[in-house]
C-alpha cells in the first residue's frame, strides 16, 4: 500500500531564477491580421508564378522573402507545421480554443493545395525556402530508400497529434530543427540538428520536407486530388528526360523500361498476397504501438511525476528515511497540487489509457499507410511517357527552365527548343 508522505515545510523559492523563455510572445491582433494577410498574399503570388508566368526565378525570389518574413522576422511562429498540434488539442480538449490565426494558418495552405497543388511548399514555407537556398549539387535518392524514409512523416504526424491531443507536449515544435536557426538561439542539440539538415540539404533536395515534415503529409493528400497541378502534356513531351534530371525530389514518374514490364498474372499474385497480409500488418502494428504507450506517456508531466512520487512512496514505505529518498523540489510542488497520492495516480492512469488508445490508432494508421505504399508498388502500370507525381511535386519550377517543349503551356509557341 502506498502512503502519502507527511506534510513538509514548503521549499524556499525566493532565490530561484526563472529560465529565460525564448518563445515568441503572442501576436497582437494587428500583427495577427497582418500575418494572415501575408500568408494569403504569398500563396496567391506563388500560384500566379507557378501557373501564369512559370518563372523559376520569381518563385525562388519569393521563397527568399518568405524565409525572411515568416522565418527570421516572425521567428517561425505561427506556422502551419506547428498548427497541427493546436488544432489537435482543440479537437480533444474542450478547455482549449485555437486562436483564429492558427486556424487560418492550418487551413489556408490546405485549401490552396486542394485547388492548385503544393503552392505553400513552392515558395511560402520558410523551412523549404531555407533548404532550397542551400541546395547545391542534388543527388538522386534510391527509390527503395525514398519510399522507406517517406514513412517517417506519417509516424511523426501521428505522434505529434497523440502528444498534443493528450495535452502532453508540442513535440513538432520542440524538435523543429529550423526554429533554433530562425530565432538565432536554442539548445546545442537543436542547432546541431538544424545544421545537419542543412548539410544534407546541400545534396538531397529538401530532406526535412520529404522525410520529416508532418504537415507535408496533409499537403500531399490534398494536392493529389487538386483541380490544377503542374502537368507534363503528352502531346508536347519528347521523352528527353530533362525534366526528370532537373527534379531533385523524385517527383517525376519515368517511362517504364521494357525489362520492368510485369505480366498481369504476376501482378495479381502480388496483390493477392498483399491482401492476405493486410490484417496481420495493420493489427500487428497496432498492437506493437500500444506496447510503447506507457513509455510514450511519460512525456506527460502528470504521468512523469506520478512515477517519480510512486518511487519515493515505495522507498518511504520500505522504512527508508527521508534523507535517503530523492525529494526534488518539483515533486514537492506536485504534492501540494493534489490532496493525496491516489488522486495523482488516478489522473496519471487515465492519461496512460489515452496513450494506449491513441497508440493503437497510430499503429493502425501506419499499417494502412504501409499497405497503401505496398499496393502502389504492387500495381504496375506501364507508362509510355513522363508523368508528374502530384503528391511529391513541390511546384518549385525547376523543370520549367529545362523542358524544350511547351510543358503545360498549350497556347505558347516553341522556338529553338525554348519557351518564349
Amino acid at each position: 500500500m502506498l502512503l502519502w508522505a507527511e506534510p513538509q515545510d514548503p521549499p524556499d523559492f525566493t532565490t530561484h531564477m526563472l529560465p529565460a523563455d525564448d518563445r515568441p510572445e503572442a501576436a497582437a491582433p494587428l500583427f495577427a491580421i497582418v500575418d494572415m494577410a501575408m500568408l494569403f498574399f504569398a500563396l496567391s503570388l506563388t500560384t500566379f508564378f507557378v501557373y501564369k508566368t512559370r518563372s523559376r526565378k520569381s518563385i525562388f525570389v519569393l521563397s527568399l522573402f518568405s524565409l525572411g518574413y515568416f522565418g527570421f522576422y516572425r521567428l517561425g511562429c505561427v506556422c502551419p507545421i506547428g498548427s497541427i498540434q493546436n488544432i489537435s488539442q482543440a479537437l480533444f480538449d474542450p478547455n482549449y480554443i485555437a486562436p483564429l490565426v492558427v486556424i487560418v494558418y492550418f487551413a489556408l495552405p490546405l485549401a490552396f493545395s486542394a485547388i492548385f497543388g503544393r503552392s505553400y511548399c513552392a515558395s511560402v514555407c520558410p523551412h523549404g525556402a531555407l533548404q532550397d537556398a542551400v541546395l547545391m549539387k542534388p543527388i538522386e535518392v534510391p527509390m527503395w530508400l525514398d519510399h522507406a524514409l517517406g514513412l517517417l512523416p506519417f509516424v511523426y504526424l501521428g505522434l505529434g497529434i497523440l502528444f498534443a491531443a493528450t495535452g502532453s507536449a508540442y513535440i513538432i515544435c520542440d524538435y523543429d530543427p529550423f526554429i533554433a536557426i530562425f530565432r538565432l538561439t536554442g539548445s546545442a542539440n537543436m542547432l546541431g540538428m538544424g545544421a545537419l539538415f542543412l548539410l544534407a540539404g546541400m545534396f538531397i533536395g529538401r530532406p526535412y520536407c520529404r522525410y520529416m515534415c508532418p504537415y507535408g503529409v496533409l499537403l500531399r493528400m490534398f494536392s493529389s486530388v487538386a483541380k490544377w497541378n503542374v502537368e507534363i502534356y503528352p502531346d508536347r513531351c519528347i521523352d528527353c528526360s530533362l525534366c526528370d534530371n532537373s527534379c531533385p525530389f523524385n517527383a517525376i514518374i519515368k517511362t517504364t523500361p521494357e525489362h520492368q514490364v510485369i505480366k498481369a498474372k504476376d501482378g495479381k499474385k502480388q496483390l493477392s498476397f498483399l491482401l492476405f497480409l493486410a490484417p496481420f500488418i495493420v493489427i500487428g502494428l497496432g498492437y506493437l504501438s500500444s506496447l510503447a504507450a506507457p513509455t510514450l506517456a511519460r512525456g506527460n508531466e502528470v504521468v512523469r511525476m506520478a512515477y517519480q512520487i510512486e518511487q519515493e512512496e515505495l522507498a518511504l514505505s520500505s522504512g527508508q528515511s527521508l534523507s535517503e529518498v530523492s525529494r526534488p523540489e518539483e515533486s514537492e510542488v506536485w504534492r501540494d497540487r493534489f490532496d493525496d497520492a491516489p488522486a495523482l495516480f488516478a489522473e496519471a492512469q487515465q492519461i496512460i489509457h489515452q496513450f494506449v488508445v491513441g497508440s493503437w490508432i497510430l499503429g493502425l494508421f501506419i499499417g494502412l499507410v504501409i499497405l497503401f505504399k505496398l499496393y502502389k508498388l504492387s500495381v504496375h502500370r506501364v507508362r509510355h511517357q513522363y508523368v508528374a507525381d502530384y503528391g511529391s511535386c513541390y511546384s518549385c519550377g525547376r523543370c520549367y527552365d529545362y523542358c524544350p517543349g511547351s510543358n503545360g503551356l498549350p497556347d505558347q509557341a516553341v522556338t529553338g527548343g525554348h519557351l518564349r
